[in-house]
């Protein structure tokens, strides 16, 4: 093929052929995922209840001066802190 856009309705064509038949056949998972999707929340209450009662720990860098006995320099040091 030379002609490029003949290359890309190809590519649309075989995508397009594709995606039909990825459908038709997730089409009888339909049900399992309709089950997960309505047990989702029930499973997703617990791990962020837990979550949010865990204090989050926060960390950054900040500089401390120094002397090293010739002249004051600074240091960087990590810092971390918990976060109610």
């Amino acid at each position: 093929m030379t002609n490029p856009m003949a290359k890309w309705l190809a590519l649309a064509a075989i995508a397009g052929a594709l995606g039909l038949s990825a459908s038709a056949q997730a089409a009888p998972l339909a049900p399992a995922a309709e089950g997960v999707r309505d047990a989702l929340p029930s499973l997703t209450e617990p791990a962020q209840a837990r979550r949010a009662k865990r204090p989050r720990i926060v960390c950054s860098v900040r500089y401390r001066p120094f002397y090293n006995g010739l002249f004051w320099s600074q240091a960087p040091v990590r810092v971390c802190w918990r976060r109610y």
